[in-house]
């Protein structure tokens, strides 16, 4: 384990996780990688170690360890309880200034409690990635308002999904 050396984390290593993790190795960061599954974390390094500098942790601590301060650790698991106990975990092994960014797809109400829950506990920052892109969309639809239009889903079977104003 190197302790303090990596830039940026990355847990959970399926499809998303491993190809961040690889894009952000390819330009030059270190990146500490974590998956539930040990062997998950293996293959990525057997398959993409040549890609970049990868820090590979087997347990959540060595991870945290491994980030240097102010620590960054990006979450990418299946939304729901998943989310909760990586968030649980990582929270108890951080400390103030350190952030975690949130980049799963969660139920917007979710991520609000997570984050109430976060900031009463400690000082841990917060970042659900989300927020600054519902942010940027709520501006520009009152830019556009003048101009309202109907957008319809090109596929019937998504209709039932999708609102129109």
């Amino acid at each position: 384990m190197s302790v303090g050396t990596a830039d940026i984390g990355v847990v959970g290593l399926a499809v998303m996780g491993a190809n961040i993790a690889r894009n952000l190795a390819h330009k030059g960061y270190k990146v500490a990688v974590y998956n539930r599954t040990y062997a998950r974390t293996e293959k990525l390094i057997e398959e993409h170690g040549d890609e970049g500098t990868f820090i590979p942790s087997e347990e959540i601590a060595d991870f945290v360890t491994s980030l240097s301060k102010p620590r960054v650790a990006m979450i990418l698991v299946q939304a729901g309880a998943g989310t909760d106990a990586v968030i649980e975990q990582l929270a108890e092994h951080m400390e103030e200034g350190d952030i975690i960014v949130d980049c799963g797809n969660a139920y917007f109400k979710d991520t609000i409690r997570r984050e109430k829950a976060i900031q009463a506990a400690d000082s841990t920052s917060w970042v659900p990635v989300f927020r600054a892109a519902k942010r940027v969309r709520s501006k520009a639809r009152r830019s556009c308002r003048a101009e309202p239009r109907v957008v319809r889903p090109s596929r019937p079977d998504a209709r039932r999904n999708f609102r129109t104003r």
